[in-house]
């Protein structure tokens, strides 16, 4: 007996909510602490049964795939640094470290939670490598004129200091020594580019 249009439509949509719920429940548990959860630990979170979660993933290491793409798309506009090449280096750096405190704040359990699975699964470790692609490139762009002057290597440099990696070190003591390694970090950023804040 085929299933009417109402029908069909009300189970593509309640496996869109289960599937968001399994999502849901994996990043409520990165936010805790937890990055190596068993798809039992997910499947109790999402109140489902460990067996029908898989109805809507392959396996545990798609569904981190896929809640790390999920957060990857939904913070990309947080890594838009609203500033233009043109402007003073201070300017451009000072709005840089802003883009990414807010950036790596959003997105830092997932970018954890791939760091600490991207060991067993090849396509976790590609989506890190063409994250720090694409923010090498915007940063290449940003520092363009002063790269064109300074010592080969320093964007590579600057990429290091701007990582998620750096960032995380940078923030894991109080608010007052958070404080403290931004400015540093914005003047290391502006010596190795040369324009040194006075």
């Amino acid at each position: 007996m085929a299933l009417d249009t109402s029908e069909l439509d009300g189970r593509r949509a309640r496996r869109a909510l289960n599937r968001e719920a399994v999502l849901n429940a994996l990043e409520e548990l990165w936010r805790e602490g937890n990055f190596d959860a068993s798809s039992n630990d997910v499947a109790e979170r999402a109140g489902l049964s460990s067996r029908s979660l898989f109805r809507y993933f392959d396996d545990i290491d798609d569904l981190i795939r896929s809640a790390i793409d999920r957060s990857l798309e939904r913070f990309a506009p947080l890594a838009v640094v609203p500033t233009t090449p043109d402007r003073p280096t201070d300017e451009k750096v000072t709005a840089l470290c802003d883009s990414l405190d807010r950036l790596f704040s959003a997105a830092g359990m997932a970018a954890h939670a791939a760091r600490a699975t991207s060991h067993r699964n090849p396509l976790v470790t590609a989506r890190i490598e063409a994250t720090r692609n694409a923010l090498r490139e915007n940063l290449a762009r940003l520092f363009a004129p002063e790269l064109a002057t300074t010592a080969p290597g320093t964007l590579d440099i600057v990429g290091v200091l701007t990582s998620y990696e750096a960032w995380e070190l940078l923030h894991r003591g109080s608010k007052r020594e958070q404080a403290v390694a931004r400015e540093g970090l914005e003047h290391a950023l502006n010596t190795l580019l040369n324009k040194e804040k006075s």
